[in-house]
């Protein structure tokens, strides 16, 4: 147990220098707005509210200073940051699912992709990803299929894309071989400005990964049969990029499982400890992108597992890939954010054995 706690001091004497190296970095990045009666500002703007620049942005003059001015998206034209990000405000009908398909119309700042005479843009709403197609100065709404209630709902995007983006290059089967992401939507809305000898221009970003230190604990206890405890620190990195759902952790995990058996030459059940220190690396893809993240996790692991019972007779078996070496991780789980810093989790995973479902509480810091 003490070279337990010696491991974990280590890992937060380090993360502690690496927390006051990056409060010495600039959290915000430079920008310029352009506003509705066509003044430019530049400023800053925190990196970790970008996620949220659909409605608006807090803006400041400087970072260090202390007041912020809130913009909603209706006061603003664009929004260019210094890493090549540019956002618009965009007025689209978004189809809505109650007891029938209606419509909402909304103004987004949204991030855009491709301008041109058809431009792309790239948003979210209720925490899907979603898509504005904007042909002569009208404005379509893309939206993958989804399962609300048990009922796939349709959009019917590749329909949408194939009405707007008329052609005689561009045929039915072109659009309905569109998959749902940039790569995609971008080849078919360039094919058809390149028709009309505009081929546009396409908005390329500093896709720089997005990266969090993670740290919490958590338990499960099973009333006289079995109670496990953990204490976890992650560091995790999106790659916005790639995707913006999809991480790669690498983390210090200890889990103390005790737990009640049977055992053969015994008269009665013995109870039985595991204590499992591991460095796990795994990726984890959200199933959502919001407050409330369902996820699943695949990866492998280094570990060290001992086990004792009651009288400190050890039922270790000793060896490589067995007390120690490389093992694998398989889960599912759920995170929820409840302030801004602060998370719960629930986890059920396979590493090096069958854990019980976990929860707990995490501190989340992103770097």
């Amino acid at each position: 147990m003490s070279n337990i706690r010696i491991l974990f001091s280590l890992f937060f004497t380090v993360l502690s220098i690496h927390q006051v190296a990056g409060q010495l970095k600039d959290n915000y990045i430079k920008s310029s707005i352009l506003l509705k009666d066509n003044r430019v500002i530049s400023g800053y703007i925190r990196q970790d509210e970008l996620e949220k620049i659909r409605l608006g942005i807090y803006y400041k003059m400087l970072p260090t200073d202390n007041q912020r001015t809130f913009y909603h998206c209706t006061d603003l034209q664009q929004v260019s940051l210094e890493n090549g990000r540019i956002y618009e405000t965009v007025h689209c009908i978004i189809p809505v699912r109650t007891d029938s398909l209606t419509n909402d119309t909304v103004s987004i700042l949204a991030s855009l992709l491709l301008k041109g005479k058809a431009s792309l843009y790239e948003t979210s709403y209720k925490g899907k990803d979603a898509y504005i197609l904007v042909t002569n100065g009208q404005s379509h709404w893309l939206q993958d299929d989804e399962i609300i209630d048990g009922q796939l709902v349709r959009y019917h995007y590749q329909n949408i894309l194939f009405s707007v983006l008329r052609h005689e290059s561009i045929t039915e089967n072109d659009a309905e071989r569109t998959s749902f992401n940039d790569k995609d939507l971008l080849r078919l809305v360039t094919r058809y400005n390149e028709a009309y000898h505009s081929p546009g221009k396409l908005i390329q970003a500093d896709h720089r990964s997005i990266n969090y230190i993670i740290a919490g604990l958590g338990g499960m206890y099973l009333r006289d049969t079995r109670n496990e405890f953990y204490l976890q620190a992650v560091y995790r990195s999106y790659f916005p990029g790639n995707s913006k759902s999809t991480s790669l952790n690498i983390g210090l995990s200890y889990y103390r499982d005790v737990r009640k058996t049977d055992i053969d030459g015994y008269a009665n059940d013995v109870i039985l400890t595991r204590n499992l220190l591991t460095v796990p690396i795994f990726v984890q893809q959200n199933l959502l992108n919001r407050s409330v993240r369902p996820n699943i996790q695949a990866g492998l692991n280094l570990s060290h597992i001992t086990e004792n019972d009651n009288n400190n007779i050890s039922f270790t078996q000793h060896g490589l890939q067995r007390n120690y070496g490389v093992g694998f991780l398989l889960g599912a789980g759920i995170e929820v954010d409840v302030l801004k810093h602060l998370l719960l989790k629930a986890d059920y995973k396979y590493e090096n054995f069958a854990h019980l479902a976990l929860a707990g509480i995490a501190y989340k810091l992103q770097l």
